[in-house]
C-alpha cells in the first residue's frame, strides 16, 4: 500500500504516538501529524540512555520538515485536554528540519545554564542508593502535571509535606528527614551524620535547585538521578556556593544580578514559580 499524504492525530498513550507515525512515514510520500512534542523537548533527551529522541532519531526526527508547537495552554485548551504537555503540529517526509531547536526554544535563556550543569557529570556523585543503611535521606520524588503558575515547585526531600489552602509549603527540618535504618524499596541520599544530611535537604531548596526541577519536569516526574547531588555536605550549599560551583554568571546576591547574566536569567525564570 502506498499513501499520498496521511493526516494523523494518532492516541496518545506514552510513546504509541511515536510508535504510529514510524509505521506510517515509510508508506506516505507525505505526513502531517499532531501529537505531543515532549520527547523533543526535553532538555535531559540526549542524557538518558532508552530516551524516545534517541530512539526514533533516525526514523522519524530526521525526517521532519517543518514543526509547529502548541504550549500546553494552548494545547489544553484546543482539543479539551488536561495538563498532557505540548503538542507539536509535525510536517515529515525528506527531513531539513533542526530538532534540536525544539529544546531550545522550549528552555530559551535557560538552555545554556542547564547544559553547564550536564556537562558537570564529572563533578557530580550520584548517592541515590535502596533500601541502604546508615544515616539517610529519604528521596520523594516531585509528582502530578503542572504548567506555568500551576507548576508546584515544592522542596524535592519531604516526608510529610504540609500543604494549606495556597498550596505547597516549605517545612523545617525535623529529625524524620533523616532515616537511620533500612527501608526498602525507596531512594535514599546516604550521608556521613545528621549535620550532613540537613545540608542536603537545605541545597534542595535553593533557587538553583528548583530552577533545575523546574526544567527537568517534562511531564509527572522530576528524574532524580540528573538533580546535582554533590560530593561534599560538611558544608551547605546555598545559591552563592552553587553559582560558583558551576560557573554561573551574575551573581551577587540571592535576591539582586548583573544585568543579562545567568543569574539573572534564573531569577527571572523563576519569579512565577516562587
Amino acid at each position: 500500500m502506498r499513501i499520498d499524504v496521511a493526516i494523523m492525530n494518532p492516541p496518545y498513550d506514552k510513546n504509541l504516538h511515536l510508535k504510529i507515525l514510524e509505521a506510517v512515514i515509510p508508506i506516505a510520500d507525505k505526513v502531517v501529524n499532531i501529537s505531543p512534542v515532549r520527547w523533543l523537548q526535553d532538555p535531559l533527551a540526549k542524557y538518558k540512555k532508552n530516551s524516545d529522541y534517541k530512539k526514533f532519531e533516525e526514523s522519524i526526527s530526521k525526517k521532519i520538515e517543518s514543526l509547529e508547537v502548541l504550549d500546553v495552554e494552548l494545547s489544553n485548551n484546543l482539543f479539551d485536554i488536561a495538563n498532557f504537555g505540548a503538542l507539536g503540529i509535525y510536517k515529515v517526509g525528506t527531513g531539513g528540519y533542526d530538532y534540536d531547536l525544539v529544546a531550545k526554544e522550549y528552555l530559551g535563556d535557560a538552555y545554556s545554564i542547564c547544559n553547564k550543569v550536564l556537562q558537570c557529570n564529572d563533578k557530580i556523585s550520584n548517592h541515590m542508593q535502596k533500601g541502604t543503611a546508615g544515616i539517610c535521606v529519604k528521596v520523594a520524588g516531585i509528582k502530578g502535571f503542572g504548567s506555568g503558575k500551576d507548576f508546584d515547585i515544592v522542596s524535592l526531600i519531604h516526608s510529610e509535606p504540609y500543604i494549606d489552602g495556597n498550596g505547597y509549603k516549605e517545612k523545617k527540618f525535623k529529625k524524620k528527614d533523616v532515616i537511620t535504618k533500612d527501608v526498602e524499596g525507596e531512594s535514599f541520599v546516604k550521608v556521613n551524620s545528621v549535620e550532613e544530611g540537613k545540608n542536603f535537604i537545605n541545597s534542595t531548596r535553593t533557587l538553583f535547585h528548583h530552577f533545575l526541577v523546574k526544567c527537568w519536569k517534562m511531564d509527572q516526574n522530576v528524574p532524580l538521578n540528573f538533580l546535582p547531588y554533590m560530593q561534599d555536605y560538611t558544608q551547605p550549599w546555598d545559591d552563592k556556593r552553587f553559582c560558583e560551583y558551576f560557573g554561573i554568571t551574575g551573581y551577587i546576591s540571592d535576591t539582586e544580578a548583573e544585568p543579562g547574566s545567568e543569574w539573572e536569567i534564573i531569577m527571572n525564570t523563576m519569579k512565577e514559580y516562587v
